[in-house]
């Protein structure tokens, strides 16, 4: 799959993330090294994901679409707060769509408590 980014801070979060020997440690400044290790596993097997419907079926990530104002973005669980919200590059939600769907945005890391919401990335 291929990634893009809803802004520059939050690729280059992403980017630190990617390459481990590289690594400056930015974004576990946001998060715990715990959280931080999940979040890395969940990254890595989007990645991986032949096609975005394959992430929606194997619950990759307890994956499920959002409702209200996140209407048309799905949340990857990291634990039981943290979800990372992607977006699918498509112009239609149906199953068809989504497993032609190659390409997906990143739009940060939230954490969630019920109807409050706190960006934790960006």
């Amino acid at each position: 799959m291929k990634v893009y980014y809803k802004d520059d801070y939050i690729k280059k979060l992403f980017d630190d993330l990617r390459d481990p020997s590289k690594t400056k440690k930015i974004m576990q400044k946001k998060i715990s090294v715990d959280i931080l290790r999940i979040l890395k596993k969940r990254f890595d097997q989007l990645l991986a994901s032949p096609n975005f419907y394959f992430i929606i079926d194997k619950h990759i990530g307890k994956c499920e679409s959002l409702t209200g104002n996140m209407k048309g973005k799905y949340a990857i669980h990291v634990s039981a707060n943290y979800q990372m919200i992607i977006c699918p590059n498509v112009e239609s939600f149906d199953s068809n769509s989504l497993k032609k769907c190659e390409e997906f945005c990143i739009e940060g890391v939230v954490d969630y408590h019920g109807t409050k919401q706190i960006w934790i990335i960006p």
